[in-house]
């Protein structure tokens, strides 16, 4: 992964934009497929399901008129006079009278409905009498009470029942499956007089009929039970699974088939529809071609504007970039083009002000690497230490006069000592005090010195000479001038990864507008001074922090006349 990272960040941006077009080209292309392959899938699975809803209602309504028409016509059966009087009348009912004036009664009744098969009646004791288009029916009960369904359609009280094959296991009508109406018949004076039971055989064709015309190639229709098992003949082998007539719809995405069911009103059967929609997704791919199309002309679009966008953008990048080779080698170079109002534009504006910030940091930083090397040797103070040891010497004070010169080898040895700008917090804080110490044994009461060091930040490195101009600013600037006695108080902690330097005296302090030109750092280059009264030394020890540690505002100062001034540094660990 980092050799391909590596790889990538060498080539030039003309050809990182021909990548990431590329990119972005390829991905448009494999998204649009992938889009276009699932909602037209989506699409096709819901389209199909609806259309087996809308057929499944359609045929299932079909059946319910034609169950319909099938319980009118055996209340006509029932209601008929005839019958009623032959049932009656057990004798008359098996005798050859009846036989003759009850079969052309049948056969009139058998012509009047096409899916009627056969028509039968019981009466109370098993007797029956029947008509069959085909061949004669043949049941296997001598009484009725011993029929397979007597006592489930004697407890409907008159409604009907509808059964495969009377209830039968195998076909009653050869090889095919009958769908048997059955009812019981009571006298219609005496509605609690049961006579018989009445059942009529239609063909399998009566349900069939309904959904013949919609079979084809992609679509299967059929009629099952309620244990997956189809009613149809020639099919009494095929078992569907019992989960499609719970849930009503089937989704079989590795077939590509989807299996929708209704439950038929009024039996204990279903319509099932078997929809294979995979040519539907043949016919989906040849399409979805011109969706593959449209994302290549994105991509040689995008091409041409890479082309474009190499001439409006990375040749003037080029020219910036000899422009800042060119400041490399020390000559400084301004693009003429800064009228352009785009993202160049601004970059060459802000080129051309970085040249003019470089020249004022590097003159600024010359300036504070002066004063650090003046701060080395101090000729006044200097001066000042020699003319107090040799007055303690005069005056016999030989004890004070040891002090002051061994403070003083001892604050030159820290300051001067070593090319390195680099100090020890120890040393620095040793150099304040030997300077202190200095002060203390000139002014006598005129200040003292209060100090909270954390011991264990002595070890971490600092700017060397960040303490000794604000302390100086502090007995001089601060203290002297207030004509009375004060406290100089220097602490040292820290907090998170920062730790902190602080000085603060009780002093006359400094007025709010002389406090903001000293935090932001103006000073006139003429006389080079930072602001009247405080020298070149404060406003040299904020640019050193700024330059050094890279941080903004590393220096805080809260003061105002009359209530002294405290300074915070904030430093990092080197």
């Amino acid at each position: 992964m980092k050799i391909i990272i590596k790889f990538i960040k060498n080539l030039s941006l003309f050809k990182k934009m021909m990548a990431a077009y590329s990119f972005i080209g390829l991905i448009l292309i494999i998204i649009s497929i992938l889009l276009c392959s699932i909602s037209s899938l989506k699409f096709i699975r819901e389209e199909n399901t609806s259309i087996a809803q809308r057929n499944l209602s359609l045929i299932v309504d079909n059946m319910s008129s034609k169950i319909n028409t099938i319980n009118k016509f055996s209340q006509l059966i029932l209601a008929n006079q005839t019958v009623q009087n032959l049932l009656n009348d057990k004798k008359q009912f098996t005798s050859i009278q009846g036989i003759k004036t009850l079969n052309p009664l049948f056969l009139s009744f058998l012509a009047m409905v096409p899916d009627v098969s056969s028509i039968t009646v019981f009466n109370n004791e098993g007797n029956y009498f029947g008509h069959d288009i085909y061949k004669p029916v043949k049941y296997s009960f001598s009484q009725l009470n011993e029929a397979p369904w007597y006592d489930s359609v004697i407890n409907l009280d008159g409604y009907y029942k509808i059964l495969l094959n009377a209830g039968y296991p195998l076909p009653l009508n050869g090889n095919k499956n009958v769908v048997s109406v059955i009812r019981s018949v009571y006298d219609l004076n005496k509605q609690s007089s049961f006579l018989g039971m009445l059942v009529i055989n239609l063909d399998e064709t009566f349900f069939t009929n309904c959904f013949n015309n919609e079979n084809d190639n992609s679509t299967y229709i059929t009629v099952i039970d309620k244990s997956g098992r189809s009613i149809i003949s020639g099919e009494r082998n095929v078992l569907y699974s019992t989960k499609l007539i719970t849930e009503g719809i089937n989704l079989n995405k590795k077939k590509k088939k989807i299996s929708a069911c209704m439950a038929i009103p009024e039996t204990e059967w279903y319509v099932v529809q078997i929809i294979s929609y995979d040519s539907d997704i043949k016919t989906m791919i040849y399409s979805n071609k011109m969706f593959i199309i449209l994302p290549i002309i994105i991509v040689i679009l995008l091409f041409i504007v890479t082309i474009v966008m190499k001439y409006l953008i990375t040749k003037p990048i080029h020219e910036l970039t000899k422009a800042m080779q060119s400041h490399q080698v020390g000559k400084y170079f301004k693009d003429d083009d800064i009228s352009r109002k785009d993202e160049i534009g601004v970059l060459i504006r802000t080129y051309n002000s970085m040249l003019t910030s470089l020249k004022e940091e590097g003159i600024r930083k010359r300036e504070a690497e002066l004063y650090a090397l003046q701060m080395q040797v101090k000729p006044h103070f200097l001066y000042n230490t020699i003319d107090t040891a040799r007055a303690l010497v005069l005056s016999g004070n030989s004890k004070g006069a040891n002090t002051v010169l061994l403070s003083l080898g001892q604050f030159y040895r820290d300051s001067i000592c070593g090319d390195s700008e680099i100090i020890l917090l120890r040393n620095e804080i040793d150099m304040i005090k030997n300077y202190l110490t200095i002060q203390k044994i000139r002014y006598g009461d005129l200040f003292e010195v209060e100090y909270d060091i954390d011991e264990t930040l002595l070890s971490k490195s600092v700017l060397k000479l960040i303490l000794q101009p604000i302390v100086e600013n502090a007995l001089y600037h601060g203290i002297r001038e207030s004509g009375h006695a004060g406290i100089i108080k220097i602490e040292l902690w820290k907090e998170a990864e920062y730790f902190y330097l602080f000085v603060a005296d009780n002093g006359v302090g400094i007025s709010e507008d002389k406090r903001k030109q000293l935090m932001e750092g103006r000073f006139s280059q003429k006389d080079k001074k930072c602001v009247k009264g405080e020298g070149i030394g404060l406003c040299g020890t904020i640019d050193r922090l700024k330059l050094f540690y890279h941080i903004d505002n590393p220096l805080q100062i809260e003061s105002s006349l009359g209530n002294g001034t405290k300074v915070i540094i904030k430093l990092m660990e080197i």
